[in-house]
């Protein structure tokens, strides 16, 4: 009976993958990274996911959402609303 490999393993297995990918596109004098940088991609969303954090490429847009969801952010954008163009003297 096959076991499945532990994510730790699988983790390992695909940043090898990144390794070797980069290292023969650069051996080969290719413009790319051999599909590195996506496959680099993908493995920060599965690392994240199985941490249970954000990814990096997605902390910005769950940022965006936590500041508008602030009732601070919110008393901001209407005072800014209410005083739009207005120069104090």
């Amino acid at each position: 009976m096959t076991q499945n490999p532990t994510p730790e393993k699988i983790i390992s297995w695909i940043q090898a993958e990144i390794d070797i990918r980069r290292h023969n596109a650069g051996m080969n004098g290719s413009w790319s990274d051999g599909g590195a940088s996506e496959l680099e991609k993908q493995l920060d969303v599965y690392a994240s996911a199985i941490q249970g954090l954000v990814p990096q490429a997605w902390q910005g847009i769950v940022d965006c959402y936590i500041a508008e969801a602030d009732p601070e952010y919110q008393e901001y954008l209407r005072l800014q609303e209410k005083f739009k163009g207005r120069i104090p003297t």
